[in-house]
């Protein structure tokens, strides 16, 4: 019995030091751990504290840009005239403020029913945070083509087919407005055959016979 005591209070001896190593080493860790933000900013909340487990989607710290952006909503009668890089202006109680609208939601908030829209003003330190700002834009008129929205597909990307040399090919676009079931896209130019109907039977590389309008 007592040699084997001994044996058991010496394994309990090797595993206390081993996991004293062990608290060692982690702790040696953690004295030399450093948290990185991806953007310069200021803490504005912590979400965890000392002791908490850390995990990688969970974050522990909340860090605003100085780069500022104006929240605004447009109303669905307006918010077809305004685009992405339309130029705007901020203006604060002590100042005016350019920048450039970067992005127009194309679905409508719940409660307001407008169409939020934001504006880049750039580095900003004496804006704060929540602060009411009016935003001027400058209305404007929108030309360019203007299809059915079930034309339009999407496959990542959107696109639609058009034909050249009488081949169906593809034609990656960029939405720009939506008014009802419409929607104005970029990146095609007049006189392109952009396929109206049949489309849902047609595949990149198929050929077609295009057909003149008799009545034309």
């Amino acid at each position: 019995r007592y040699e084997a005591a001994v044996a058991a209070y010496e394994t309990t001896t090797t595993q206390t030091s081993i996991a004293s190593n062990g608290v060692k080493a982690a702790q040696d860790q953690v004295d030399q751990t450093k948290l990185y933000a991806a953007i310069d900013g200021d803490v504005v909340a912590l979400l965890q504290n000392v002791g908490d487990l850390a995990l990688p989607l969970m974050p522990s710290v909340i860090v605003a840009s100085q780069d500022k952006v104006a929240v605004f909503g447009l109303s669905q009668s307006t918010v077809n005239q305004v685009a992405k890089d339309t130029p705007a202006k901020v203006n604060t109680e002590h100042e005016s403020i350019a920048g450039t609208v970067s992005d127009v939601s194309i679905l409508p908030d719940e409660t307001s029913r407008t169409y939020e829209a934001r504006v880049d003003i750039g580095f900003q330190t004496n804006l704060n945070i929540g602060e009411t700002v009016e935003v001027v834009v400058e209305l404007q008129e929108i030309e360019g083509v203007w299809i059915d929205l079930n034309i339009l597909k999407n496959d990542g990307q959107d696109y639609v087919y058009i034909v050249k040399d009488s081949r169906v090919c593809k034609r990656v676009v960029e939405r720009v407005a939506m008014r009802n079931n419409l929607v104005l896209i970029k990146n095609v130019q007049k006189g392109d055959l952009i396929v109206t109907e049949g489309f849902k039977n047609l595949k990149v590389g198929d050929q077609v016979n295009i057909i003149e309008d008799q009545h034309e």
